[in-house]
């Protein structure tokens, strides 16, 4: 813990370039397990303001220069503790949360062998589970990119305790997280499924923008087997402001009702019949921009 040299700057924030010169995993590792037990003397816990041990961490990763020593020693700490962790999955050691809410805020590049060895095998004690500890390790795998071998997601993705978590994997694959779709709903009670599917689609659309609607196209049959969710999906674009997936155009009248309702204009001396005739004589158009999507169907062929 010597070796490590955490002062502050002139605004009070830690000085990343003074830590990442004295950095190493070693003192990393210590350091992070020593926050965790509420024993940190070099940053002590803000008790008042009921601080989370693990969020100094996150800051100093968003903080540090991506391919800087403060990155890779934080990296190599949290792949370490994984490890020790997943040695003995029937112990949950009062660490361990915080190390996998860390692994994943950070997405480290070290985590991504451990945590896929956590993925094709799932070996969850019963206290784990009681705990919801399984979850916060596929939450961390999760993060990570999205492997070519999608099978252990689309797996997980039937066990409705941890299908949110394999569709959130899944997702960032826009051909995927179209494709799969229904199976992720398939577990949401039928009261909130409306609510979820327009959840679902603002998140695809800020992910992937319009390609996704052209891929939710294209998987129109598969989705139409699951009953409402074309026309849900239909309504959770109409909530966003965009024109239907699956339906017909609706007509501009109703888009903007509010431009086709005729407005008593006539008191006023400065407007006319020419000049109204001219203001809501017209009808508004909309267009659509072909998208380029990506198609990659291996996972069809190899579910």
């Amino acid at each position: 813990m010597e070796r490590l040299v955490v002062r502050r700057d002139p605004w009070g924030h830690i000085d990343v370039a003074a830590l990442e010169a004295s950095v190493d995993a070693v003192a990393m590792k210590a350091w992070i397990l020593t926050r965790f037990t509420g024993a940190d003397g070099l940053v002590p816990l803000d008790d008042d303001a009921l601080e989370r041990p693990d969020q100094l961490f996150a800051d100093l990763w968003r903080r540090a220069r991506p391919d800087g020593p403060l990155r890779g020693a934080i990296g190599r700490a949290l792949a370490e503790l994984v490890d020790d962790a997943w040695s003995d999955p029937d112990r949950v050691p009062a660490w361990l949360s915080g190390v996998l809410w860390l692994a994943a805020e950070t997405a480290a590049p070290e985590l991504r062998a451990r945590l896929a060895a956590v993925l094709s095998s799932p070996r969850f004690s019963a206290e784990a589970v009681s705990s919801g500890i399984d979850q916060q390790w596929l939450e961390a795998a999760a993060a990570q990119p999205l492997d070519a071998d999608v099978r252990p997601w689309q797996q997980l993705l039937a066990q409705p305790r941890y299908a949110r978590i394999a569709y959130s994997a899944l997702q960032q694959h826009p051909d995927l997280a179209a494709y799969c779709l229904p199976d992720f709903l398939r577990w949401v009670p039928a009261g909130d499924r409306e609510f979820f599917t327009g959840e679902v689609l603002r998140d695809l659309l800020l992910r992937h923008h319009d390609a996704v609607i052209d891929l939710l196209r294209k998987h129109r049959d598969r989705l139409a087997a699951s009953s409402g969710l074309c026309e849900a999906l239909d309504a959770a674009a109409a909530q966003l402001g965009r024109p239907p997936i699956f339906g017909p155009p609706r007509p501009p009248s109703e888009l903007f009702p509010s431009l086709h309702e005729e407005m008593p204009l006539r008191d006023h001396p400065a407007v006319g019949p020419s000049s109204k005739q001219e203001l809501f004589g017209s009808r508004l158009g909309e267009s659509d921009k072909p998208v380029a999507y990506v198609e990659d169907d291996e996972y069809e062929r190899a579910a």
